[in-house]
C-alpha cells in the first residue's frame, strides 16, 4: 500500500471533519451510547478537535469532541475523516 498525505489518523489531539457524503447531520450526545442524550446535530463539513477516545460501544466507535464554536460532546466516528471531503 502506498503512504501518502492523507495518511492522517485519528487521535486525540487531532482535527477530524463530519463527512459530507450523505450529507447527514452528525448528532452530537451526551455521553458514548446510543442511549445517551442528543444536544444537536453537526453539519456536515464541520470541523472538529478529538478530546477523547475512541470508545466502542453499541457497534459504534465513539469520540468525544469540541467544535469551533465551543460546543463539545460524543458523536460516532464513522462520520468522521480526517481531511475535508
Amino acid at each position: 500500500a502506498q503512504m501518502g498525505a492523507t495518511e492522517a489518523v485519528m487521535a486525540v489531539g487531532a482535527s477530524a471533519w463530519v463527512r459530507r457524503a450523505g450529507g447527514m447531520n452528525l448528532r452530537r450526545r451526551s455521553g458514548p451510547s446510543l442511549n445517551s442524550n442528543i444536544h444537536d446535530g453537526i453539519s456536515p463539513g464541520t470541523k472538529l478537535s478529538l478530546l477523547e477516545g475512541p470508545i466502542n460501544s453499541d457497534g459504534h466507535t465513539w469520540w468525544r469532541i469540541r467544535t469551533e464554536d465551543g460546543r463539545e460532546g460524543w458523536v460516532a466516528g464513522e462520520e468522521l475523516v480526517t481531511q475535508p471531503d
